[in-house]
């Protein structure tokens, strides 16, 4: 019986296992990667130190390349092997040994020692690909389909690190010994004992039961079976496409590195760690937008920056090297990254899982093979072809310059057919693009804190970091850290999914704020508030009624931030209804916040039974606001004496221009009103705040007697007398006077001005 293709054929602690041992494996072979790879800069140092020609080096890479066609049939061989763990363990070490044979080449006569190298990379390749179609079909059915894009990330992030140890190390080792035979030799065995570790630890992997059917038998069916599906094909069209080019180019980048440019090893490598730092970072970026965007966005936009890099290689000289190429290594470093993940993510969402699907990668290894072995050919038949120098555009090309030029523009055709491609619900590129927004930076560094955070408080600050970011990109983290075993980070990821208005993380929200066993539900109120969406307020209503004081005071505040005429309605009958000294505060905070001067009398009513002189201030200041007063009461309040005085005395002159300039100043009333604000400032001036606030009194009176005035001066002259029915003596001048100032303001302000005057009359 086949498994569906959510089913896991090893239990979760071997999955476990066998995914740790696929990071750990790969990365002791990017120790012997050098060995077997005529690209990497080491290997050609040390065969041009052989007496290999540069043409020479290129063919090897084609050589190494084409070896991928053995694959072929290396996986029908495989489906034969009954303990394949056992097989790898066994022919894994003779593919490192056959690698490292190389460095004795030495003890040959010089004109035998190309041939010599060429059968060695040639015997390593094919044993390695008799080995890869089995670990390719192993990890397959071992990575669970919803972890496959930030595995491959993290799993290339951390062979990416020991590659930049190791290749740094290497490049300075090489360097300190002058280039010397010795040097090398050291490199070379190093390399054969972590490869050979590689497999040890590979072989030890556990290996789960595949089901196999009769037809699994017949070659030819088996090797068709992956040529039928069309997202397989044109997948490997873009293969093909993407790789000849990069080919065809990158068997000469160490070549015109150390032959050309005249660059030492040890910069070489700090060059490539470079590039590999940028790729590490890409990596694991680049596999959550897999997962969460799709392949083929990534594949598509990723193509520009690769073929402008590659152009780049032409435009380098000796002048120029140290500025271009650390540009050049990194934009290569971080477009590759994102490249081979999504390739990787894709091929394996392809490839059926829970079945024998070894011929899959057997095909794709193979067309690898072709298409990594014609681009060197084609690159060292250029080399040896073109002229030594070519003018173009008033500038002289080598002929290497000149390949890379070329190779650039046929990467043109890696971006077509990644067109082509096929991805189920695959976002489009300008779609991804416009994810790329709110600060980068700090999405990039609280995604790090929160991936190597120990502490809860550390990851949950990483957390809140990621919501503040504003990017899009930091969405997925934050939803799926909603379920987080610790309460802090919960909590922050609400408050983080809040602050930046993630209006696609309502519904997990509104699913938090509904359940009952929830700790998070304040939180989550408070976030739907902020985000704004009208499909929260239902669910914020309902929050009134809850049972935890928590919760209803977030859904207050939370309401307060919906422009819908049912939310402040919502507010204003809570206000009007029984008074609760806990919501009572935050109640009018929120309701201030639509300006509805119909809050101004039960605010009021209910500072009434407030004590507290911090709560009163809240309520004073909220009520300022109402009556278009912005913060100007804590402003006041809050500074201090003698500032509080100079602040108070420049709003009461301001009150006596503006009614000078109002309509009022026509009125009968006018000259005792004059008198009242006069009297007042005297008072004021020689701090006598209880005669201060009979003049106030006196001025409302006469103010709300006048016929059809603004309501918001009608509310301010309410508030002045119903404040001081029951004002405190004890409060009046820490913050009576103060309110009763900022009322007068507000009261003046909104009186209409006398014609052909204005308010600085």
């Amino acid at each position: 019986m086949m498994l569906m293709p959510d089913e896991r054929p090893l239990p979760q602690q071997a999955t476990v296992q066998a995914l740790r041992s696929f990071i750990v494996a790969p990365s002791l072979w990017t120790m012997y990667s050098p060995l077997a790879t005529p690209a990497t800069a080491i290997y050609t140092g040390y065969a041009l130190s052989m007496g290999v020609t540069e043409a020479q080096v290129a063919f090897l890479v084609g050589l190494s390349g084409l070896m991928g066609v053995w694959q072929l049939f290396s996986f029908h061989l495989g489906r034969r092997v009954d303990n394949k763990p056992r097989f790898v363990l066994a022919f894994g070490p003779m593919e490192i040994t056959m690698a490292a044979i190389a460095i004795l080449v030495v003890v040959l006569a010089p004109q035998y020692r190309y041939g010599a190298m060429a059968a060695c990379l040639v015997a390593a390749c094919l044993i390695g690909h008799t080995i890869n179609p089995i670990a390719n079909n192993w990890l397959s059915n071992v990575l669970p389909s919803k972890h496959r894009g930030p595995f491959i990330g993290r799993q290339m992030s951390i062979t990416t690190v020991v590659s930049m140890i190791h290749l740094y190390l290497a490049g300075l080792w090489i360097d300190y010994r002058q280039e010397n035979y010795q040097a090398f030799l050291a490199i070379f065995v190093l390399g054969w004992l972590a490869g050979i570790a590689g497999y040890v630890v590979l072989g030890t992997t556990p290996y789960p039961h595949v089901p196999t059917s009769p037809e699994d038998a017949q070659y030819a069916r088996r090797l068709l079976t992956p040529l039928r599906s069309p997202a397989f094909r044109r997948l490997c069209l873009y293969l093909v496409a993407r790789l000849m080019p990069l080919q065809m180019s990158s068997a000469f980048f160490g070549v015109y590195m150390i032959n050309y440019l005249k660059i030492p090893y040890t910069t070489i490598a700090i060059y490539t760690n470079l590039s590999l730092l940028f790729m590490m970072v890409g990596y694991l970026a680049f596999g959550a937008l897999a997962q969460r965007y799709g392949s083929k966005p990534i594949m598509q936009i990723l193509g520009v920056p690769v073929i402008l890099t590659v152009i780049a290689w032409a435009l380098v000289t000796v002048d120029n090297a140290s500025l271009w190429l650390p540009i050049v290594f990194s934009v290569n470093g971080l477009a590759w990254s994102g490249i081979f993940v999504a390739t990787s993510n894709l091929l394996f969402k392809i490839v059926p899982k829970g079945q024998e699907n070894s011929a899959y990668f057997g095909v794709w290894m193979a067309v690898a093979a072709v298409a990594s072995g014609v681009g060197p050919f084609v690159g060292g038949l250029l080399r040896n072809t073109l002229p030594e120098a070519t003018a173009l555009v008033g500038h002289d090309f080598n002929s290497i310059q000149i390949v890379f030029l070329l190779s650039g523009g046929l990467y043109a055709i890696a971006l077509l057919c990644a067109a082509w491609l096929i991805e189920d619900a695959a976002a489009s590129p300008g779609y991804l693009l416009g994810q790329f927004r709110g600060n980068l930076l700090s999405f990039v560094y609280n995604s790090a804190v929160y991936l190597v955070a120990r502490e809860d408080e550390t990851r949950a600050t990483a957390i809140r970091g990621l919501g503040r970011s504003g990017s899009p990109l930091a969405l997925g983290r934050l939803i799926n850290a909603l379920g987080h075993v610790s309460h802090q980070v919960r909590a922050e990821a609400a408050l983080g999914i809040g602050e930046g208005r993630f209006t696609e993380a309502v519904d997990p929200l509104i699913q938090a704020l509904a359940d009952a066993d929830s700790d998070i539900r304040p939180e989550a109120a408070q976030a739907l508030g902020q985000i704004g969406s009208e499909a929260s307020l239902t669910p914020l209503l309902e929050a009134l009624k809850d049972p935890d004081i928590r919760v209803r005071v977030s859904a207050v505040q939370a309401l307060s931030y919906l422009p819908t005429p049912t939310a402040r309605e919502a507010l204003l009958e809570m206000l009007q209804g029984p008074f609760d000294h806990s919501l009572f505060p935050p109640l009018v905070d929120a309701a201030a916040r639509s300006n509805d001067l119909r809050i101004v009398e039960p605010a009021l009513a209910g500072l009434k039974r407030v004590t507290k002189p911090v709560v009163r201030l809240q309520v004073i200041n909220a009520v300022c606001r109402v009556l278009g007063e912005r913060n100007h009461f804590y402003r006041i309040a809050t500074a201090d004496e003698l500032a509080r005085a100079g602040l108070r005395a420049a709003m009461m002159q301001r009150v006596q221009r503006m009614l000078r300039g109002s309509i009022l100043h026509d009125q009968p009333l006018y000259p005792e009103l004059k008198q009242a604000v006069k009297q007042a400032v005297s008072d004021l001036e020689n701090d006598n705040d209880e005669d201060f606030a009979v003049q106030c009194r006196h001025i409302a009176e006469m103010i709300s007697g006048c016929e059809s005035l603004p309501s918001q001066t009608e509310r301010a002259a309410y508030a002045i007398l119903t404040y001081l029915e029951d004002a405190p003596s004890e409060l009046l001048s820490s913050e009576g006077v103060v309110f009763l100032i900022v009322c007068l303001t507000s009261m003046a302000r909104h009186l209409p001005r006398k014609q052909g005057l204005n308010s600085s009359v």
